[in-house]
């Protein structure tokens, strides 16, 4: 019998010092019940504390479960870490309210460095392998052709646009125009149809169809107070 596939946050306490920690699991095939038996948070922090002192010291809880959308759990943690300011408190363990830290310009570990020329040969030599088809994601290059499709006259990308339009056309349907048809003969003939009904100003008993009568009239109607 397989393990039902169950989003969860928890929270885990680091019994020294009372600071927490709270997390979200969303992985393939996670369960809260490996919560702190083969699952032990992906913090390198606690992952050290547990090295330093075993995982004795700690209390763990499984606050909140997701079984029908497991990727909710996420949201659910960043909503939780924002709320709290998690990174401003000295009490807790995240260094982050649930977004990843920038890692632009001076940040980011590889600022200043170069890749050597044998890193970029390997590099390259990846690339090529996921171009085309040989790309996983590759899907036959339809928005690709449909992009770089030329025509050779202005008639013919004329012609070509308005075959699409056609084909696109939900009026193209025979149903959708006898649908249409119908609903606005309904509406002409019970009156509901505002561009047929007529209207009489209550001021100076003008007749008038359609709503320009409100528009252009019944608020300009000289006798109007």
């Amino acid at each position: 019998m397989t393990t039902p596939h169950i989003g969860y946050t928890y929270c885990i306490i680091f019994k020294p010092t009372r600071q927490f920690y709270y997390g979200s699991r969303c992985a393939k095939n996670c369960h809260p019940s490996e919560l702190w038996a083969t699952y032990f948070t992906s913090s390198v922090i606690v992952k050290n504390l547990i090295e330093k002192h075993g995982t004795e010291s700690f209390e763990y809880e499984i606050r909140k479960i997701f079984p029908v959308n497991p990727k909710q759990a996420q949201f659910w943690e960043k909503k939780v870490l924002r709320r709290m300011k998690a990174s401003q408190r000295p009490d807790c363990l995240n260094r982050s309210n649930g977004v990843v830290p920038s890692r632009h310009g001076w940040r980011n570990s590889f600022f200043g460095k170069e890749h050597s020329d044998i890193t970029r040969k390997v590099l390259s030599e990846r690339a090529s392998k996921r171009i085309g088809e040989k790309n996983s994601n590759w899907k036959g290059g339809k928005t690709a052709l449909r992009k770089m499709k030329k025509y050779e006259t202005e008639e013919e990308k004329r012609e070509a646009q308005s075959i699409f339009m056609m084909n696109n056309n939900p009026m193209s349907c025979k149903e959708k125009r006898e649908k249409v048809s119908d609903s606005a003969k309904r509406r002409m003939e019970d009156g509901s149809n505002p561009f047929c009904k007529i209207h009489v100003c209550p001021k100076c008993c003008k007749i008038g169809k359609g709503p320009s009568m409100f528009r252009f009239h019944f608020d300009n109607c000289r006798y109007h107070t």
